[in-house]
């Protein structure tokens, strides 16, 4: 009986606690979703789409986030975010776009994202070289 009643408590507070949450995000494995959360206005959904695109970039058509990403990085209010968007374009190794950090470097406030920047362009050699 005792432990009845220690499921039926435990199985109500795992039910309170899934309807607290208001918006719990699931990714479906495609490109186009992340673009989506990316593109959205909802900070939430764009940590999100940083986040799974850091954890699994071999999964992410680089080339339909990473403009977006890049923006986010160079404009986003929210150092941490801006952080988080430069370690996601590491990660989806797009040259073309990542070419642009030399130039960043030079023009970046923050101390952080400036290390970052200078983390990834001595772990990238092949940045140097692109003109």
């Amino acid at each position: 009986m005792r432990q009845i009643l220690i499921s039926l408590i435990a199985l109500v507070l795992l039910t309170e606690f899934t309807f607290a949450q208001s918006d719990v995000l699931i990714w479906n494995g495609s490109s186009e979703e992340l673009v989506e959360f990316i593109k959205s206005n909802d900070e939430n959904r764009k940590v999100f789409a940083l986040q799974k695109i850091i954890m699994n970039p071999k999964f992410v058509n680089a080339n339909h986030v990473a403009y977006d990403i890049y923006r986010m990085y160079r404009s986003h209010k929210n150092d941490k975010i801006r952080q988080m968007a430069l370690v996601s374009l590491y990660k989806l190794e797009h040259y073309f776009l990542l070419k642009n950090l030399k130039d960043d470097l030079y023009k970046e406030k923050n101390p952080k994202i400036r290390k970052q920047i200078y983390a990834i362009l001595n772990k990238m050699p092949v940045l140097s070289k692109l003109n």
